[in-house]
C-alpha cells in the first residue's frame, strides 16, 4: 500500500513540479524578450546547434537612411545638402534631374499620406520610410500630383517595386525601383546628371554602375536603383487584360526599356552588442548563418562586422539561386519528383480520400508527401562552410531548414514575414519577430522575439540550456529519494519487518520534502558558463549513464 501511494503521489509531484517549473521559466524569459508560445520550445533552444537568422531588423537596427545618391555622373552625400536653402537641391541637382528623382520616389512608395503631408498608412517596408525621410528633408510636398493606376509591389522574388501612374497630360509612365541588377537589366538608357534628355547605356556604363554599388557595399549601404518608363495607353490596357494570367514575379511591362535615374544607397546600422552576441554563439559551438535578400557584397560585409564572417576561416557565400542549383532543389521522397510537380496527399486525411479510408494505415502513411533535399552530399559540402545566402528566396531558407534537420541537427530559424511562414514552421525552432513581424509569421514561430534583436535569440540559448540542466538537476534529486524511500519499504517487507516509514509520513516526504528540494534546484536562474560548451545532442537521453550512477549511488 505504501509503496502504491508512493507511485502515484510521485507521479502526480513530478507532473506538478515540471508544469510549474516551465511556466517559472516562461515567466523568466518574458524579462528577456521572449514571449513563448510553445513551451517544448523552452528546452528545444538548448540544444540548439544552428541559427538561421535574417539580416534587416534582427541584425541590423531597420532604422533606414539615405545617406548617399549616384546621379549617373557622381556620388550626392545627403547629409551635405543644404536643406535650409531655398532652393533646398540646387546645389548638388539640376531643376530637371532632381524633378525626375522626385517624382519617381514619391509615386513610388507605398505610404498614404493625408492633406498634411502626414501618414496615415504605410507598408512595414523600412526602405520606403527612409525616401519618405529623405524627400521630407528637402521639404518636398509629397502629396501625389497624378493618378496612380496600378502598383505592382515588393515581393521577395521579384527584388523590385514598380507603380503605374497617368500624368496631367495625359501621358503614362511606370516608376520601378528596385535591387541593382534586376533594374539595371530592365534599363536601356541613362538619365544624364544635368537632367537634360539620356544616353544609351553601354558597357562602359554597365561597369561603371558595377564599380559604384560594389563601393556602396564594401561600406555596407544598401543598393537601390531607380528607373522609369514611358509607356502608351495601348501598352498599359494590355498590360492590364494579360495581368492576371501573368506570373505575378515577371510582368512584360517591367522588362526593358526603362531609363536608370540614379543609384541610392541606404544605411542600416548593426544593433548594439549584435558582434558580442554572434561571438557567444561562437563559444556556444551554435553555428549562425545569415540569410538575406540583399546583394552578395553587401550582405558579407556585414557578416563580417558582425563577427558572423571570420576572414581567417575559410567560408562560403552564395546567392539563394546558386544554392538551390547546387542542391538540386527539393525533391519528394515518396515519389521522388520535383517538389513542384508531386502530386503525392500532404496529410492521413488526403491520403485516406485518394487511396481508400479502408486501407492499412501504415501503408497510408508511406503515401503521405515527405521532402528532402536533391542532393544531400553536395548540401554537406556547403554547410561545412557556409555564412551568408544573399538575394534569398523563400524557398532558399526553407531548403537550407530541410538539408540541416535531415542531418539531425537543431535549427532555429527567425523571420518576420508572410512567406517565411514555411521555414519558421519547419524550424525545431522558429522566432518571429515581433514589431516587425506578419500575422502569420507569429502564428507560425514558437517564440516571438519582442525587441526584434539578435540579442534575445542568444538569451534563448542560455535559458534554454538552463531548463534541461535544471530538469536534469530535478530528476536526479526525485529519483534518488523515491528509489530510497521505495527499496526501504520493500527490502523492510520482505525480511518481514514492519516498515519503518508509515504511508503518511511517505507521502509527507514526496509532497513536502522533496518538492521544496526540487523546486530550489529546478528554479536556478542561467548562468553566462552555459554558453561555453556544446549543446546537447538531439537524441542524448535525459538521464544519461552518468545520472544513474549518482541516482544509484546516493540512493
Amino acid at each position: 500500500v505504501s509503496a502504491f501511494l508512493l507511485n502515484r503521489s510521485s507521479d502526480l509531484d513530478l507532473f506538478f513540479i515540471i508544469y510549474k517549473f516551465y511556466s517559472f521559466s516562461v515567466k523568466k524569459m518574458m524579462d528577456d524578450n521572449n514571449l513563448v508560445r510553445h513551451m517544448n520550445a523552452c528546452e528545444t533552444m538548448g540544444g540548439a546547434n544552428y541559427i538561421c537568422t535574417d539580416k534587416t531588423g534582427t541584425l541590423t537596427r531597420n532604422k533606414m537612411h539615405v545617406v548617399s545618391l549616384y546621379n549617373n555622373g557622381s556620388k550626392v552625400n545627403v547629409n551635405d545638402i543644404d536643406h535650409e536653402h531655398t532652393e533646398h537641391y540646387s546645389n548638388k541637382f539640376t531643376d530637371k534631374y532632381y524633378f525626375c528623382l522626385r517624382d519617381a520616389l514619391v509615386n513610388n512608395v507605398d505610404i498614404e499620406l493625408d492633406g498634411n503631408g502626414d501618414i496615415i498608412m504605410a507598408s512595414s517596408s523600412k526602405t520606403d520610410f527612409a525616401f519618405y525621410d529623405l524627400l521630407r528633408g528637402f521639404k518636398e510636398n509629397l502629396q501625389r500630383k497624378y493618378t496612380q493606376l496600378d502598383r505592382l509591389k515588393f515581393h521577395s522574388d521579384r527584388k523590385k517595386m514598380s507603380t503605374i501612374v497617368k500624368r496631367d497630360d495625359g501621358k503614362y509612365y511606370i516608376y520601378m525601383k528596385g535591387a541593382p541588377e534586376v533594374v539595371i537589366s530592365a534599363c536601356t538608357y541613362y538619365l544624364r546628371p544635368n537632367g537634360d534628355g539620356v544616353n544609351e547605356l553601354r558597357q562602359d556604363d554597365l561597369r561603371r554602375l558595377d564599380d559604384i554599388t560594389k563601393e556602396y557595399s564594401s561600406l555596407t549601404l544598401r543598393n537601390l536603383a531607380i528607373a522609369m518608363k514611358e509607356i502608351s495607353a495601348s501598352e498599359f490596357n494590355n498590360f492590364q487584360s494579360t495581368k492576371m494570367n501573368t506570373n505575378h514575379l515577371n510582368y512584360e511591362i517591367e522588362k526593358s526599356g526603362f531609363t536608370l535615374i540614379g543609384i541610392a544607397a541606404i544605411n542600416d546600422a548593426l544593433r548594439p552588442g549584435v558582434p558580442t552576441s554572434v561571438a557567444l554563439c561562437h563559444n556556444a559551438f551554435v553555428k549562425v548563418i545569415m540569410i538575406t535578400g540583399d546583394d552578395i557584397r553587401i550582405a558579407e560585409a556585414i557578416a563580417k562586422n558582425a563577427g558572423i564572417i571570420n576572414q581567417n576561416e575559410n567560408y562560403l557565400s552564395i546567392t539563394g539561386k546558386q544554392f538551390i542549383e547546387r542542391i538540386g532543389g527539393i525533391v519528394c521522397k515518396t515519389c521522388t519528383m520535383d517538389t513542384d510537380k508531386c502530386s503525392c496527399p500532404k496529410t492521413l486525411g488526403q491520403a485516406k480520400l485518394k487511396f481508400g479510408e479502408d486501407l492499412d494505415e501504415d501503408y497510408l502513411n508511406s503515401k503521405i508527401k515527405k521532402e528532402r533535399v536533391h542532393d544531400m552530399e553536395a548540401f554537406k559540402e556547403i554547410v561545412k562552410h557556409l555564412r551568408v545566402i544573399a538575394r534569398a528566396r523563400a524557398i532558399d531558407k526553407y531548403a537550407l531548414v530541410l538539408g540541416l534537420r535531415e542531418l539531425d541537427n537543431v535549427v532555429a530559424v527567425t523571420g518576420d514575414g508572410t512567406n517565411d511562414a514555411s521555414a519558421l514552421s519547419k524550424a525545431d525552432v522558429g522566432f518571429a519577430m515581433g514589431k516587425t513581424g506578419t500575422d502569420v509569421a507569429r502564428d507560425a514561430a514558437d517564440i516571438i522575439i519582442l525587441d526584434d534583436n539578435f540579442n534575445s535569440i542568444v538569451h534563448a540559448i542560455k535559458w534554454g540550456r538552463n531548463i534541461f540542466d535544471n530538469i536534469r538537476k530535478f530528476l536526479q534529486f526525485q529519483l534518488s529519494v523515491n528509489f530510497s524511500a521505495v527499496l526501504l519499504v520493500f527490502v523492510s517487507s520482505c525480511i518481514g519487518s514492519e516498515s519503518p516509514i508509515t504511508a503518511i509520513q511517505m507521502l509527507w516526504i514526496n509532497l513536502i520534502m522533496d518538492s521544496l528540494g526540487s523546486l530550489a534546484l529546478s528554479t536556478e536562474d542561467p548562468s553566462d558558463e552555459l554558453l561555453y560548451r556544446k549543446p546537447h545532442s538531439k537524441r542524448e537521453y535525459i538521464i544519461n549513464y552518468t545520472m544513474w550512477k549518482m541516482i544509484i549511488f546516493q540512493s
